[in-house]
């Protein structure tokens, strides 16, 4: 049940994606411009806090623990989807950078510990879990090194807050 969490995870994020992706066709930018930076910190909170070992243990053992993680994965989802436009490419580029080596971590973390630091879950689910962390760390690194290779090949455009070229 415990190793569930490593698909339960990655899903909320996508369904919250998706539906960030239909909410945002009908924002206007400007309402997207204001949760810029509530979203980047709000991704950068969420999703490291649900990592945790004693968070966890309570998604698994108290099931309102579970809805809550859920919930607030898709919220973070979303938000991140409407605002992704707004932040300049550098802010882009650090949060994905940030997000790869967070995976990374708790890869290791998981993957590499000799002793089960969840209480739901045994040692060898635990390393496990942290392989298919690790392996998802490259997926997310792979997709975003060809995505990068196939902007930087496309003629350059210029970010809607950017002034105007002379």
């Amino acid at each position: 049940m415990a190793e569930l969490m490593f698909v339960h995870m990655p899903a909320a994020l996508l369904l919250g994606a998706l539906a960030g992706w239909l909410a945002k066709r009908s924002m206007p930018v400007q309402a997207r411009e204001v949760l810029s930076i509530a979203a980047l910190v709000l991704a950068s909170i969420v999703m490291p806090f649900w990592m945790l070992p004693v968070m966890m243990d309570r998604a698994a053992a108290f099931p309102a623990y579970g809805v809550a993680r859920d919930v607030s994965l898709a919220l973070t989802g979303a938000v991140i989807v409407i605002c992704h436009s707004t932040w300049s490419p550098v802010i882009r580029h650090l949060w994905a950078l940030e997000q790869m080596a967070m995976l990374v971590r708790y890869a290791i973390w998981y993957g590499f510990a000799a002793v089960a630091l969840c209480t739901a879950w045994d040692a060898d689910a635990q390393n496990a879990v942290g392989r298919g962390l690790l392996a998802m760390s490259f997926l997310f690194a792979g997709a975003y090194v060809l995505l990068w290779w196939r902007g930087s090949r496309q003629a350059p455009s210029t970010h809607p807050n950017a002034p105007a070229a002379f």
